[in-house]
Formats: C-alpha cells, structure tokens, sequence
C-alpha cells in the first residue's frame, strides 16, 4: 500500500513514488540550502594560504600550521587548501621531515 497510488478508485504499483516524496518533502529543502551554505564555507576556506608565502621545505612556520599536534598531516578538509596546494604542503613536510627540520611523530605529552 506504500507505494501505490489511487486514480479514478483504482490503485496501481508507482514505484518511484517514495522518491517524489522525499523530494518534495521539506527535510530535502532545507538540504538543499545547506549545500548553498557549504559551497560558500568552502570558497572562504581556499583563502586560508596567504599568497605572498612560499610553500617550501624550510618555511617552517608556514608548514606548522598544516600538521597536527602529534605531527601528522591534516587532511585537506580540516585545513581548507584546495587540492594543489595540499600536494605542494605534503611535499615539503615530507622533505622537512627527511632534512630533521621536522619530527616524524611527536610523543610528547602537554
């Protein structure tokens, strides 16, 4: 009975008919702003690189800013660079890592 629909005091089989009403239902409305909203979040975010910088191994206190306390990559998400620039980041905090300008994992305990 979920999925059939009445014409004229008939029913038949509508298959798609709990797709329409979720489409049309205001939880998939109030979706659809939200996306409006990430897409917005998401172009602020891009901006968090400063132009000016350089991304290079011995820019330290740049390459700080995209690891984590225990010295792990942060993921594109969390730090907000687009896809390229998430490349150049793991690139040189690697080649910090293998020049000891960085640690590898940090266990100290705060």
């Amino acid at each position: 009975m979920l999925n059939q629909k009445l014409y004229f005091g008939l029913s038949f089989y509508f298959p798609f008919f709990r797709l329409i009403r979720f489409i049309t239902s205001k939880h998939m409305q109030k979706r659809n702003k939200n996306t409006i909203r990430n897409k917005q979040k998401i172009m602020e975010k891009s901006k968090r690189l400063p132009s000016g910088d350089r991304i290079d191994y011995n820019n330290i206190s740049l390459i700080n800013r995209f690891i984590s306390q225990q010295g792990k990559i942060l993921s594109r998400r969390v730090n907000g660079l687009n896809l390229k620039q998430q490349r150049l980041i793991t690139l040189a905090i690697k080649q910090a890592r293998i020049l000891s300008l960085l640690p590898f994992f940090n266990n100290e305990k705060q």
